[in-house]
């Protein structure tokens, strides 16, 4: 266990090589920087690094390093300070891993087995949904996600921010799942599935802690099935991440509340920032987090309020701090507007908010409701508006996320797509379960005297279970955009093409059939490099989606007067696949 002295003194030295490496940084001369980055681009070209760019990138290195050389002197400085007090207490204290274990313990001695049973079979019903969805078709964001980023070295995955497609936290951990167990879709899905597998017991954990054990498995049922949290629960994305990030940060700040320790307070505030830095939009849900736990300290704490305010300054600071650091490469080649104002991202405006508000909302209520039965959504929505005005706990989460919520929109004058505000399913479906928890019960009390509350409410979790699984198997794989033929052209491609061959496609068919390329063996140079002379060039174009071997080639720059005539190959679904021979430069 680290003392307080030692624990600053290493953060101290690490603060200080981090400053290290950025004063270095600033020292690479632009030829030098340019050169390597040319190097480790799949084309070997990155036309987007200027001199000019260069030059702005070194005045933030120096300034970044500077920073992280004050903040390791206030850290050492820090460690010296405490070390002259003799027996300063321990960072880390037993009480979190005492209070977890009993709690856990006594949560299992009061658990019937059928209950047992019951939130088993449950999560063993979401592992079999998201496996089943594991093997549809790859979507353009996953390949796009693994092409650019997690195929590239760690370092270069780590500060590439040129599309928000990079959810850096998500995309090392694909990387190193794809480096362990091959290219393919089920690797590089595997972390965003094994984290919307952990998010279910502690969202469990939460809700029962909150209200009960019922309620807990109603919810648990309906967060189990949900299509919309299914189908991005088995998508090569951050998404799942940052829903385990936020259950965790609940689970925590309700410890928080109850104790005020500063061990769960970093705690905390680290959950928090590792979910940012898997996607920048877990603000949302940061902001939720706090803003809940400020509410229930103001108003349900009347005393020891000094101590929790202080706890949750500490985890915000925390926060902050962190979230600083894991993007600090990207600040210092991007600068901040990368994260708040991404150039690939549509421009933010009140006009354009206003005109498209009424859209997004209605959009974003059909995206929720479009895999969920209809009775049963038309019933959640009823129950979520009863749990509103009955639970004074669920009350405090609602407001909390529309004050989450709400102004941070008008703030940045966007309203960001559906896939963005799935972590609300969370607080809704709570809603949901508080709700027909009662009426269960009243349904029990007058019609079903003898039917006991753990009959009924294993049943109901059974049906809810069950009829949201079995219309989100109906609505959810024509969902996305997905691309079935990739692993067919991809096959064809690894027969036909030869040393110093080039294929030529478009967008969007380009991501996803240069990653299944490389799954099935094939060098990615041939989507990058050649054609040689004596060698054909191989066009792969979608013509139902307007797209022919000329607008192809033109997209590219090739030099067409060296090609022959293209002749088909193959043609599969909705792609076509031409080759011809590229000759010599013409001319004396």
């Amino acid at each position: 266990m680290y003392r307080s002295a030692a624990f600053f003194g290493i953060l101290a030295l690490c603060f200080g090589l981090f400053a290290a490496v950025a004063w270095w940084g600033s020292t690479w001369p632009y030829a030098e920087a340019a050169a390597y980055l040319n190097s480790v681009a799949p084309d070997g070209d990155v036309e987007s690094y200027t001199a000019i760019r260069h030059e702005g990138i070194r005045k933030r290195s120096v300034w970044a390093a500077a920073g992280l050389a004050c903040l390791s002197l206030l850290l050492a400085w820090g460690g010296v300070q405490s070390a002259l007090r003799n027996g300063s207490p321990a960072i880390v204290s037993n009480a979190f891993r005492v209070d977890l274990k009993e709690v856990l313990g006594r949560y299992a001695r009061r658990t019937s087995s059928s209950h047992k049973a019951w939130v088993a079979a449950l999560l063993v019903g979401a592992a079999l949904l998201r496996g089943w969805m594991l093997f549809e078709p790859i979507t353009y964001d996953e390949a796009f996600t693994w092409t650019y980023y997690a195929s590239r070295p760690w370092h270069v995955a780590l500060a590439d921010y040129s599309y928000p497609n990079n959810h850096i936290l998500h995309t090392l951990l694909a990387k190193l799942s794809t480096q362990l167990f091959g290219v393919g879709p089920l690797a590089l899905r595997l972390p965003a599935y094994l984290l919307s597998l952990l998010v279910l017991p502690l969202y469990y954990l939460f809700v029962r802690a909150t209200f009960n054990r019922y309620i807990a498995l109603l919810a648990l049922a309906l967060v189990a099935a949900d299509g919309s949290l299914v189908e991005y629960g088995a998508l090569a994305r951050g998404y799942s991440l940052t829903w385990a990030c936020m259950v965790a940060a609940l689970v925590l700040g309700r410890y928080l509340l109850r104790s005020a320790d500063r061990f769960t307070a970093v705690l905390l505030g680290l959950v928090c920032a590792l979910g940012m830095w898997a996607v920048p939009t877990m603000i949302y849900a940061v902001a939720f987090v706090f803003i809940w736990l400020m509410l229930y300290v103001l108003l349900r704490f009347h005393e020891g309020q000094v101590e929790r305010w202080r706890a949750l300054f500490l985890a915000g600071a925390v926060f902050v701090a962190t979230t600083a650091l894991l993007y600090l490469p990207i600040l210092v080649l991007y600068g901040p507007g990368q994260l708040t104002a991404h150039p690939e991202l549509p421009a933010p405006g009140w006009q354009a908010m206003q005109e498209g508000l009424a859209d997004s909302v209605l959009g974003l209520g059909a995206y929720l409701s479009d895999p969920a039965p209809r009775v049963l959504f038309v019933l959640g929505v009823l129950s979520f508006f009863f749990a509103a005005y009955t639970s004074v706990k669920y009350r405090l989460m609602v407001v909390a996320l529309l004050l989450a919520t709400v102004p941070q929109v008008l703030l940045q004058q966007a309203v960001a797509p559906p896939r963005v505000w799935l972590f609300i399913l969370y607080v809704l479906h709570l809603g949901t379960a508080i709700g027909l928890f009662y009426l269960l019960k009243a349904v029990q009390e007058r019609w079903f005297t003898k039917l006991g509350k753990r009959t009924r409410t294993s049943l109901a979790a059974a049906v809810l279970f069950l009829s949201f699984a079995v219309t989100g198997i109906l609505a959810l794989p024509g969902r996305h955009w997905r691309f079935a033929e990739a692993p067919d052209v991809a096959e064809v491609l690894m027969r036909e093409l030869r040393p110093g061959d080039r294929v030529y496609t478009l967008f969007p068919w380009e991501a996803p059939l240069e990653f299944h390329a490389v799954a099935a063996g094939l060098d990615r140079s041939y989507f990058h490099l050649g054609p040689d002379p004596g060698s054909k060039a191989f066009v792969v174009v979608a013509p139902t989606f307007g797209q022919s071997v000329e607008t192809a080639l033109k997209h590219h720059g090739a030099d067409t007067s060296r090609l022959g005539t293209f002749e088909i190959v193959k043609a599969i679904d909705r792609t076509k696949i031409f080759a011809a021979p590229f000759g010599p430069p013409t001319g004396p």
